[in-house]
């Protein structure tokens, strides 16, 4: 990823994209804070809110979406 770069998060438990996200930072950076109830998550890049917040169901647009593949799973 690079600056400028646009960014949309998949929640599988949900089966939603959501969140339009817009890359703030040229190259990732370390920060060992946890964010995540899992595991540490080390390496980083920065990221703000692009436009207004979305979230879509994936059965609803994943015929559009061309850089899935495997369209059925």
């Amino acid at each position: 990823m690079k600056l400028g770069d646009l960014v949309v998060f998949y929640i599988k438990e949900k089966k939603i994209f959501t969140g339009s996200l817009i890359v703030t930072t040229n190259a990732y950076y370390q920060d060992k804070t946890r964010i995540w109830p899992d595991k540490t998550y080390p390496w980083r890049i920065g990221i703000r809110p692009y436009g207004k917040h979305v979230s879509k169901n994936a059965k609803e647009i994943i015929e559009k979406l061309d850089f899935i593949k495997h369209k059925k799973k």
